[in-house]
């Protein structure tokens, strides 16, 4: 949308997982959330007349990390200040819309 003379940026959150990881336990379920998740959008200011592009940002839920991997296989604690868990992090290419 454009707002006196610029263009704006609206974000929509659409979709959530989560993941669960016991730190002390060195243990980690994914239990909450959907193993699939997909979800329809439509702008809600959508105007016909008007320039556009959109995109979709995607963020994983949390998953252990290496380290917390092999804290469970060998049975140690993490070491404090060393992260147990890591996000990753997508964007698709954007969508043109030109009237």
């Amino acid at each position: 949308m454009i707002k006196n003379g610029a263009p704006t940026r609206d974000l929509f959150d659409r979709a959530r997982g989560a993941i669960y990881v016991k730190r002390r336990l060195r243990s980690y379920s994914n239990a909450i959330g959907a193993p699939f998740l997909a979800a329809y959008w439509a702008d809600p200011d959508f105007d016909p007349a008007q320039r556009a592009f959109y995109y979709v940002r995607v963020l994983e839920i949390p998953t252990p990390t290496w380290l917390a991997y092999d804290s469970v296989a060998f049975d140690v604690e993490i070491p404090d200040g060393k992260p147990a868990t890591h996000q990753q992090r997508a964007y698709t290419s954007p969508i043109w819309y030109t009237p």
